[in-house]
C-alpha cells in the first residue's frame, strides 16, 4: 500500500540512523538561512488541487500571501527551525476539525501540507530536501 511505503521513506530519509539525524540537525542549527529539511520537494503543476479554499483560508488566517510556486513538502514530516513555521501561531485552531484517516484530496491535512514550505520562505528561510541536506553536511 502508497500510505506504508511512503510513511517507510519518510523514516528512513529523516531519521533512518543516528548520523541522518545528526546530519540534518547540524545543518539546521550551521546554516542560518536554512529552515527546513523535507522528505522531498515536488514541483506539482496542480499545487491546489482540491485544497485551494482551505490553502485560501489558512493564509488569511495567518495573515500570509498565497503560494505563488508549485512547490511543496511532500508529505507532513520534516525537520524545520520554530521559527520557519511562526505563522502557525495565527490558526485559529479551536475551529480546526481534522478529518479522520486518511483522504486522497482536499482535507485540512492536505492543505496544510500544502502551506508548510511556503510558510519557511516566506519567514525568510530556504528548505532543502532530505538528500540535498545529506549532500551538503
Amino acid at each position: 500500500r502508497f500510505g506504508g511505503r511512503f510513511a517507510k521513506d519518510c523514516y528512513e530519509r529523516l531519521l533512518g540512523n543516528e548520523l541522518i539525524v545528526e546530519n540534518h540537525l547540524n545543518l539546521l542549527n550551521r546554516v542560518a538561512d536554512i529552515g527546513m529539511i523535507a522528505r522531498h520537494i515536488v514541483e506539482y503543476p496542480y499545487l491546489y488541487g482540491e485544497n485551494k479554499s482551505m490553502v485560501n483560508s489558512l493564509c488569511a488566517a495567518m495573515q500570509i500571501s498565497e503560494p505563488n510556486t508549485t512547490r511543496f513538502s511532500a508529505g507532513n514530516m520534516f525537520w524545520v527551525k520554530g521559527a520557519a513555521l511562526s505563522y502557525l501561531r495565527s490558526v485559529p485552531w479551536q475551529d480546526m476539525d481534522f478529518e479522520p484517516g486518511y483522504a486522497e484530496d482536499g482535507t485540512i491535512a492536505h492543505a496544510f501540507e500544502r502551506l508548510f514550505l511556503h510558510m519557511t520562505n516566506v519567514a525568510g528561510y530556504h528548505a532543502l530536501s532530505a538528500d540535498e541536506g545529506l549532500s551538503i553536511v
